[in-house]
């Protein structure tokens, strides 16, 4: 009975009519409207919530199997179901398609070499400019989340965890941003790298800089990296956030002599960034420290000189 009992509910799965769900007429409008302006995305006016247009989707080449809002593919790829066109809609129906194992190794990369997103030109050897400055770009990330593990909620008015949780979502977009070349066309992950960083996100960090110094005493000499456990793991995202970004920049100077200046830029925008980046860890360090622990070069100079003349 039991075997039975199985083998109707899968026919009656594989012949249940699965309706799309309609789309309130407010997000039909905003839609509308992004799309009319080329839009990729637009807020949904309800939920505020972010969403693709069809033009994004158009622009990746096909159905992501997410069941996306906009779909213009019929949701081919979704997981159990399969689409059956017909002249005026498009019908989706339960199936029993074998499912596709997730694999995180591709075996591509096995040969120390891979293809920026978009390029069309021969893969990369892993250790070009470009790979490093990806591979600092992660190391910091994950610096940054153990710094805001150990970090106190808000230091001289700053709320530094949250701008360290807020910093780690932006790497993402600065890994993307050094890793799409222009030629990748209008997909949605090369859209998202070329609109990642600007001015305002960049002012926005210098005034919460601003904000941590000024409750700060002034600072004449160098700061030895010491104290509590925040105040490490600060100094430790410092020390990271510099050698990234000496590699985005090594990585913009090369697209600069290929002559792919947009590219140039938008990774020079990316160092820029790292750069107020690390004057923020610095000063979010001393603010975490209990007292600085400073090293005056000209004290300890004039003290080694007296030591000698002293054994003199």
């Amino acid at each position: 009975m039991a075997a039975r009992a199985a083998r109707l509910a899968r026919t009656a799965a594989r012949t249940t009519r699965i309706a799309r769900p309609d789309i309130p007429p407010a997000a039909v409008e905003a839609h509308a409207a992004a799309v009319a302006r080329g839009l990729q995305t637009y807020d949904d006016p309800t939920t505020g919530y972010t969403v693709f247009t069809e033009l994004a989707h158009r622009a990746r080449g096909g159905c992501c199997g997410r069941m996306c809002r906009h779909c213009c593919y019929g949701w081919r790829n979704v997981r159990g179901f399969s689409t059956e066109k017909t002249t005026d809609n498009v019908r989706a129906f339960a199936t029993e398609k074998p499912t596709r194992a997730s694999r995180v190794y591709t075996r591509k990369g096995d040969g120390g070499r891979a293809r920026l997103v978009g390029s069309r030109d021969a893969e990369t050897p892993k250790f070009a400019t470009v790979y490093e400055a990806v591979g600092d770009v992660d190391e910091l990330g994950v610096k940054l989340g153990i710094a805001a593990f150990h970090t106190t909620v808000e230091e001289g008015g700053v709320d530094v965890r949250s701008r360290l949780l807020k910093t780690q979502a932006l790497l993402l977009d600065a890994g993307a941003t050094l890793t799409v070349v222009d030629r990748s066309g209008d997909g949605a992950y090369a859209s998202a790298a070329r609109d990642a960083f600007d001015d305002a996100e960049i002012a926005a960090l210098e005034e919460e800089v601003d904000a941590l110094d000024a409750a700060l005493p002034p600072l004449k000499n160098f700061v030895v990296a010491t104290g509590p456990l925040a105040c490490l793991a600060l100094h430790d995202a410092r020390v990271v956030c510099r050698r990234a970004e000496r590699h985005v920049w090594r990585r913009a100077e090369e697209l600069r002599k290929e002559q792919l200046a947009d590219d140039a830029a938008r990774v020079a925008a990316v160092a820029k960034f790292l750069n107020r980046l690390s004057d923020y860890l610095f000063v979010a360090a001393r603010g975490a420290a209990a007292t600085d622990v400073v090293y005056d070069v000209s004290a300890n100079v004039r003290r080694r000189r007296r030591e000698k003349e002293d054994e003199k």
